[in-house]
């Protein structure tokens, strides 16, 4: 059994490219070790993520990102016990709306994995567009 966690946050403050990157290197490397897999999307300081994996792993870092400062308004949109996964092989996938040179790095385990990124996003994007709508939907 697997548990998924939909939630979206707001950072503290201004967001810049570099900063991105180095959160999406450490939650790869955390991750990786870690059994989570997801995607993390970002729009002008605004974030919403999908992670995946082993209940105690996902209890342990919903708790540092509670405590994370660097980010506000934390809220969880849905909290789920699954069979698989949206993202299998992705330790972090990330998508910036804001800034086009970010815009869906892929965040694969293995990154060798070339062409099959696209086609396993494009896969996944019907059951994560109504996950996201609902989520989005909430917020406003």
């Amino acid at each position: 059994m697997l548990r998924r966690v939909i939630y979206s946050s707001q950072a503290a403050f201004p967001v810049n490219q570099r900063w991105l990157l180095d959160i999406l290197h450490e939650a790869r490397g955390y991750n990786s070790l870690d059994g989570i897999t997801g995607m993390l999307l970002h729009d002008n300081g605004r974030f919403l993520q999908v992670i995946e994996g082993p209940p105690n792993a996902i209890a342990d870092l919903i708790e540092r990102l509670n405590c994370d400062d660097r980010h506000v308004k934390f809220e969880i949109h849905e909290d789920a016990l699954v069979q698989t996964r949206l993202f299998p092989n992705w330790a972090m996938g990330l998508g910036d709306f804001a800034d086009s040179t970010l815009s869906f790095l892929p965040g694969m385990l293995n990154e060798t994995e070339g062409r099959d990124r696209l086609h396993q996003l494009a896969d996944q994007l019907p059951k994560f567009a109504s996950m996201l709508y609902k989520a989005l939907s909430e917020n406003n």
